[in-house]
């Protein structure tokens, strides 16, 4: 299997190469190639997938920091009114 590349396909492979540790940039080709023959993903979908899931997951975590919020709020709320009616009851904390 023969292909060509630009002077700048051919930087980025050999130093793709040289980050993996491979021997040659024959060698990283058709390991290349070989992976995606076998239905291995390629990482941009991998890092696609990665970025939904943690989407995903900073959605889910803001809905729970604002019920925090507004639990913290209504305790804020509920401890000033009874300051205000004089209903505050000292609270002592044993160890």
């Amino acid at each position: 299997m023969n292909f060509r590349l630009s002077d700048e396909e051919y930087e980025r492979v050999y130093c793709s190469c040289h980050a993996e540790g491979v021997r040659s940039v024959s060698d990283f080709a058709r390991s290349s190639v070989l992976r995606r023959a076998e239905g291995e993903v390629p990482e941009a979908l991998n890092v696609g997938a990665w970025l939904l899931s943690l989407s995903q997951s900073i959605v889910k975590l803001d809905g729970e920091i604002t019920l925090i919020l507004d639990w913290i709020k209504a305790e804020r709320q509920r401890d000033q009114r009874a300051i205000r009616t004089g209903e505050m009851v000292a609270c002592s904390v044993e160890s």
